[in-house]
């Protein structure tokens, strides 16, 4: 679904993905994880097409974005890819049914009536079809979240990019939107997550990839990384993480 090939990228001379090479594949979640500024969100945005990269190849659903022919419609390639940012970005003067619709309608050109009766469905998958003409302000972080989640789903993404979806969430927050990406996962959509939630990563991934300096230090299943590691700066990382955690809940 997704294929990182060499892919390298800088800004003003400072290298951000240094040869930068895996792979994605169609239903898999994947966490990425790993210190501010290694590299995370830029590979979501990229994967976005938000981002341009110097050189490397970046394929998703086989088409090559890095290398995008001339006239390569970005717009629709845009819509049809889920982006879910930690800040929600939901329009506080409209619904939570308005937040949802918009796109579909304005974007897609889809009949308001069918875009509505999609929204439903996906309100209901979310646990959040109750709350459809509440507006955003009315909203607790994780329900925030969870319509985020939706209104990225109405464009018929089958991917869907979520940076730190729990940053800043309490507990009981971040079980719901936990609950909601497992559902996610179990119907076949490609997840790819940035985030720094230990317990969380490990609750929701199907593979974690630990980035250091813009390259994947350390790979594999949740099980990998709770074990001893070879990497020191992702044993490290981790050891961290787990410490902290640990104090968290004592």
């Amino acid at each position: 679904m997704i294929q990182f090939e060499q892919v390298c990228k800088h800004y003003n001379g400072q290298p951000i993905l240094s040869d930068l090479s895996f792979e994605i594949r169609k239903g898999e979640t994947v966490v990425l994880m790993g210190a501010s500024g290694c590299g995370k969100t830029t590979v979501l945005r990229c994967i976005g097409g938000l981002e341009a990269v110097q050189s490397g190849n970046i394929l998703v659903r086989g088409t090559n974005i890095a290398r995008a022919p001339k006239g390569f419609n970005w717009n629709r390639y845009r819509s049809e890819i889920g982006l879910v940012f930690q800040q929600f970005n939901l329009f506080p003067h409209l619904s939570v049914l308005e937040n949802i619709t918009l796109g579909p309608v304005k974007v897609k050109g889809q009949p308001r009536d069918e875009a509505e009766h999609l929204a439903f469905e996906l309100l209901r998958k979310v646990g959040m079809d109750t709350k459809a003409k509440r507006f955003p302000n009315t909203l607790s972080g994780g329900e925030k979240q969870r319509v985020a989640i939706a209104r990225a789903l109405a464009m018929s993404s089958d991917i869907l990019l979520l940076d730190e979806p729990t940053s800043a969430l309490d507990p009981l927050m971040t079980a719901e939107v936990l609950r909601t990406i497992q559902s996610l996962s179990h119907q076949g959509i490609t997840l790819v997550i940035v985030t720094h939630e230990l317990q969380f990563a490990y609750r929701v991934a199907d593979r974690i990839l630990f980035f250091h300096n813009g390259s994947i230090e350390e790979e594999g299943p949740p099980r990998h990384f709770q074990g001893p590691m070879t990497n020191p700066v992702a044993r490290q990382y981790f050891s961290l993480l787990t410490e902290g955690y640990e104090k968290s809940i004592l």
